[in-house]
């Protein structure tokens, strides 16, 4: 990852860690570490005790 982006995440983590209540959730990553499913980051539960078990945008919508 480049400086920039470094500095970047570091920015958006401090603004989150001042507005949260709660610690950063634990699903949360780094983009494109392998480590880490990047579909859980855009769906975090309210809590940190919680966690997405399989990605729901996986299932066809019945509307």
């Amino acid at each position: 990852m480049s400086d920039d982006g470094q500095r970047a995440r570091s920015t958006i983590r401090d603004r989150l860690a001042a507005y949260d209540d709660i610690p950063r959730h634990p699903d949360s990553g780094d983009y494109a570490d392998p480590r880490r499913r990047e579909w859980k980051q855009y769906m975090l539960p309210e809590t940190n005790a919680e966690s997405v078990a399989r990605c729901p945008l996986s299932e066809r919508s019945r509307w």
